[in-house]
Formats: C-alpha cells, sequence, structure tokens
C-alpha cells in the first residue's frame, strides 16, 4: 500500500494511505512529503490477538472463581437427635445442606452460603433447644489442614452459653479421613 509521510517526531513518522488511514510508523530517515510502501497486515492482526488474549484470561479467572466457590471441599456433621451434614466450600461457605432422619427440622433454614460456624451453631443451639445433651461434630476435608483448622474453629466456643444465657455441655468436636481415604480409593 502506498503513503506518503507527513510529519516526522523523534522515533516516529505519521503516514497518509492512500485508503485515507493516518498510520505511525517507526521513523527510517524518512523527509515530509515522502511516498513510501507499507507492507499489509501484520498491525491489523494484533489488536484482535490482545483482546481474544484479554477474553481467555478473563474466562479462565472466572471458571477458577466459580469452581473454587461451588465445588464440595468439606463436610462438617453435627450428631444429635438427628443428623445433619453441611457440605462446605473453600471458603467455609455452606453450599449443601442434607438432613437424616424422617422428617427435616423444625427452623432448618440454613442460607447458601452461609459460614460454617453459623450453620453449625444454629444446629447445635437447635439440638440443645430439644433436649438433646450429646452432640458430636465431625468435620472431613480434602486436606487434614484444613480439617484440623474447621475443628480448631467450631471448638472455640462463645462464652459458653446458648442464646437463652444456660450453660451449655462441652461439644465433641472429631475429624475424620475424606470419603476417598475411608474406602481406600485414591
Amino acid at each position: 500500500m502506498r503513503a506518503v509521510v507527513t510529519e516526522i517526531r523523534e522515533t516516529s513518522a505519521a503516514v497518509l494511505c492512500e485508503d485515507g488511514q493516518i498510520r505511525l510508523i517507526p521513523a527510517q530517515n524518512f523527509h515530509k512529503g515522502q511516498e513510501i510502501t507499507l507492507s499489509a497486515g501484520r498491525r491489523r492482526i494484533r489488536r484482535p490477538l490482545m483482546w481474544a488474549a484479554c477474553v481467555a484470561v478473563l474466562c479462565a479467572m472466572a471458571t477458577t472463581s466459580v469452581y473454587a466457590v461451588c465445588e464440595p471441599y468439606s463436610s462438617v456433621t453435627v450428631d444429635g437427635e438427628e443428623s445433619v451434614e453441611y457440605t462446605l466450600n473453600r471458603f467455609d461457605w455452606v453450599i449443601g445442606t442434607r438432613v437424616s432422619g424422617e422428617k427435616p427440622p423444625k427452623g432448618e433454614s440454613v442460607p447458601p452460603f452461609t459460614h460454617a460456624r453459623d450453620a453449625v451453631r444454629q444446629a447445635v443451639e437447635r439440638e440443645y433447644a430439644n433436649g438433646q445433651e450429646n452432640v458430636s461434630i465431625t468435620v472431613s476435608s480434602h486436606d487434614s489442614g484444613r480439617a484440623e483448622g474447621l475443628r480448631e474453629m467450631l471448638e472455640k466456643p462463645g462464652d459458653g452459653h446458648g442464646d437463652d444465657g444456660a450453660e451449655r455441655p462441652a461439644l465433641r468436636i472429631r475429624t475424620a479421613p475424606p470419603a476417598s481415604e475411608k474406602t481406600g480409593d485414591m
């Protein structure tokens, strides 16, 4: 494509192409009014490739974030009169609840993405309100360090009293290996 040099600055030259576009190109001993021939193509492909790379990176980041939020990673089971199992993601947010028993417990409405500490506290308080004093909690995770950290977080008592101010017996909290280790599958 033919072009005419219209202006020269320190390291670049502005050229007017025959199709009416003005482009900046590296200055190579040009002078104003000089007619030059430009090679076509390379400049036009850089910008779309850059945008495609940006979109790919954003999609990868979004997919990874959704995976981290929605993928089950740990579970906490509260055993009392009935057993309630909370499935947790990597951020210790409840993403699923399973109740074993004939009927779902009254008041069992854990909103999605509630922190595990709040969900377990609600389940334990419900068991104590039903007169159950033997409540045990089992923590399981893909990572033994994560399971231990969850157990320690759940062991931290507030003040040893429930919502009504009554003294509560100590909880029994234990860690269990994940299901893949129990059955020998890996």
